[in-house]
């Protein structure tokens, strides 16, 4: 993992200062840690892929126990994460997590084409979702105990070094939205030699 650190910044509002901590894991996945906050003024959080909308304030203090969601609520956040570096030669699982109560079926979307910006799912019945890649491969995956996994082997083919896919994850949960799906974030692989 990655840590950067912040001691005792002074705040532009008072004389105060923040302790915090920002860790990026090899997983994906991006921890903010607070040990001190000086709360006068307010504090903008977080990260975002270019083009993304702004969903609004959020109050991070009451809503860190029940998890912050990709799409608007009262949706779960539907996690993808890779089980290990696309490495040629190896096999890893896309394996997508909290798939809410009641999905009946996954999809993992694969492509090699990122929309840029994403495409916006609420005129579908999906506020606040987003479409990150084209649909060039979909393969169906059954959930079980919230999580799916999709294996992925990749070939020893040295040419395909540097060679980038997209993916996404959804589910067919009736009833979490008008449309009857929820989906992931999206993740960026690069296959590597090691």
């Amino acid at each position: 993992r990655l840590v950067v650190s912040w001691l005792s910044v002074p705040n532009f509002f008072n004389n105060g200062g923040s302790t915090f901590q920002v860790q990026f894991w090899a997983n994906g996945d991006v921890y903010f840690l607070y040990q001190n906050i000086n709360v006068q003024g307010d504090y903008l959080v977080g990260f975002t892929t270019p083009g993304a909308v702004d969903p609004g304030s959020i109050d991070l203090s009451q809503s860190l126990n029940a998890g912050l969601s990709i799409c608007s609520n009262p949706l779960p956040e539907l996690e993808l994460r890779a089980s290990a570096r696309p490495v040629l030669g190896t096999t890893f699982d896309l394996v997508t997590d909290n798939a809410p109560p009641g999905t009946l079926f996954g999809t993992m979307i694969l492509s090699t084409s990122p929309l840029d910006p994403p495409v916006d799912l609420s005129s579908l019945g999906m506020p606040g979702c987003r479409l990150h890649e084209t649909l060039d491969v979909v393969v169906f995956w059954a959930p079980l105990g919230g999580s799916g996994a999709v294996t992925w082997p990749l070939p020893a083919t040295p040419s395909l070094a540097g060679f980038t896919t997209y993916a996404q994850s959804a589910t067919l949960t009736p009833g979490i939205n008008a449309f009857g799906f929820a989906i992931s974030n999206a993740l960026r692989l690069v296959a590597g030699l090691n």
